[in-house]
């Protein structure tokens, strides 16, 4: 009884010291710290964002301090995006049916065996697949295992039929913790066995939780993590079958509209924001949430739970106000095979949407719908060398025709000068012993006269000079022939 005492004076003491102290503030200094709080700092005439510190002292998350982190005013400053969001959301609204939920214990969905099917094809019965599936699996120390009161592994999981409720192409969502397991790499082996590839991460940025829990108003407490520190993240995985396209599948896929990052309080349920985000970016009606709860079901969603499993007959349970109970045979005709399980896509949403940028000429800006000012015309073969041309640029013509025509005369002066060097060479060894020249030296100087005519004949130059002044002229040296020098050696033998 005294401690609570004392610790009731110490709170009621740093209150009215806190309040003394912005008191005896001038005004204006007054209303700055009235408008920043304890960030502000009177002293220093400036801002101090130690969040770190600031939840030591009054336990608010750092994530809290966020501008703008809701989806209702989380595009101010665009409002381009801002109407494309507001149109989205009109439309989808307009294509959505109630919400509906399905009471059913999942478990009883896994198969015995491999070669049998999944009751839950009995009890849905439809006609048409998914092309969304939402799935907030109860793994261990999630809030989803509090709230269905059961506990699933990995391996039970793979043995949903999603891969057999879904549509080619569709898409997958799952839930897979915090990421301080091994939940991201079971997550994508899960998919990898659905016959999805994983695609997206989207992380929910847990806030400050309420005192108390909106659902049943009771005290939320967290027993799920009895470590000193708390990861305050959520990850979910998107997985993808089949091919979509966002720069040509856009009846069906809207990218770029939303990001992929969810700010929201700590709860026990996930946050409805991802629900509509995953409307915003796919186009497909036919949407399934499963092990979900009655109080979640969404409009334009098909809700799967525990809730109401075990109800026997002659009671049937009824759900909360607002929300539908799954009937199969109006459900199955909502969504005939008939190509209308997708949300139209205006003239007005198409404009304002953000594109991939594509290679073709024909389309125009996709942000002002207005032809493209640099437009460059792809290689060809056909495309006309630049008009205005230097006297020493690459594309002047006469330029070109000159620097080949002494490219030529320099390669066949060069191989002149080798005809004529082989030629002293056979002459200097003819020389040397004996015989006549006119063998194959005469051959090679033949040669040399019709290789020399030719050139003559067929270049406009005359004189290689004229064109390489500086180029290196060969140099050979006279060889005396050693003929004599050998007879003399023989002679002075010969006397001795």
């Amino acid at each position: 009884m005294r401690e609570d005492e004392n610790k009731n004076k110490t709170e009621n003491g740093d209150k009215l010291s806190a309040s003394a102290y912005t008191e005896e503030l001038p005004e204006d200094k007054k209303q700055k710290r009235l408008a920043y709080g304890e960030r502000y700092s009177a002293k220093e005439e400036s801002m101090r964002n130690d969040f770190s510190l600031a939840y030591v002292n009054t336990l608010i998350r750092p994530q809290d301090q966020i501008i703008n982190a809701y989806r209702e005013g989380r595009f101010d400053e665009y409002p381009r995006l801002k109407h494309l969001l507001a149109l989205k959301g009109e439309l989808i609204e307009k294509h959505s049916y109630p919400p509906t939920y399905l009471p059913f214990n999942l478990v009883e969905a896994i198969p015995s065996s491999p070669h049998e099917h999944s009751r839950l094809f009995d009890v849905i019965n439809l006609g048409s697949k998914f092309d969304v599936i939402c799935i907030d699996p109860p793994l261990a120390g999630s809030q989803s295992a509090q709230v269905q009161g059961s506990q699933w592994t990995w391996d039970a999981l793979a043995t949903l039929p999603i891969r057999q409720l879904s549509a080619d192409p569709s898409f997958v969502f799952v839930w897979v913790g915090s990421g301080g397991d091994d939940g991201l790499e079971k997550g994508r082996e899960l998919l990898a066995r659905w016959g999805y590839r994983r695609a997206e991460d989207v992380i929910w940025v847990e806030t400050t939780a309420d005192e108390e829990d909106a659902n049943d108003d009771e005290v939320f407490e967290d027993k799920t993590s009895d470590t000193l520190f708390k990861r305050t993240k959520q990850h979910c995985l998107m997985g993808i079958r089949g091919t979509v396209r966002r720069a040509s599948d856009s009846h069906f896929v809207n990218c770029n509209i939303d990001v992929d990052t969810i700010i929201a309080k700590s709860s026990k349920q996930k946050p409805s924001e991802l629900l509509a985000l995953i409307e915003t970016f796919c186009s497909g009606t036919r949407r399934l949430a499963l092990f979900g709860t009655p109080h979640e079901a969404r409009r334009g969603w098909l809700t799967v739970g525990l809730e109401g499993a075990g109800s026997a007959g002659d009671t049937p349970y009824t759900p909360p106000h607002g929300v539908e109970l799954f009937d199969a045979k109006e459900w199955s005709e909502r969504f005939p095979n008939n190509g209308t399980n997708l949300v139209p896509l205006t003239q007005e949403i198409d404009n304002l949407r953000p594109k991939s940028p594509t290679r073709s000429q024909s389309q125009n800006n996709s942000r002002n719908n207005t032809p493209k000012t640099d437009t460059r015309t792809p290689p060809s073969v056909t495309r006309p060398p630049p008009v205005d041309t230097g006297r020493d640029s690459p594309f002047n013509a006469q330029f070109n025709a000159q620097m080949q025509l002494q490219m030529q005369m320099q390669m066949q002066w060069q191989a002149q000068w080798q005809i004529q060097w082989q030629m002293q060479a056979q002459a200097a060894h003819m020389q040397m012993f004996g015989g006549s020249t006119g063998g194959v030296a005469g051959g090679l100087g033949d040669a040399l006269g019709a290789y020399n005519a030719h050139n003559a004949a067929a270049s406009p130059i005359q004189s290689p000079q004229m064109v390489y002044p500086h180029s290196p002229q060969p140099r050979y040296k006279q060889q005396r022939p050693r003929q004599q020098g050998q007879q003399g050696q023989q002679g002075q033998r010969q006397q001795r």
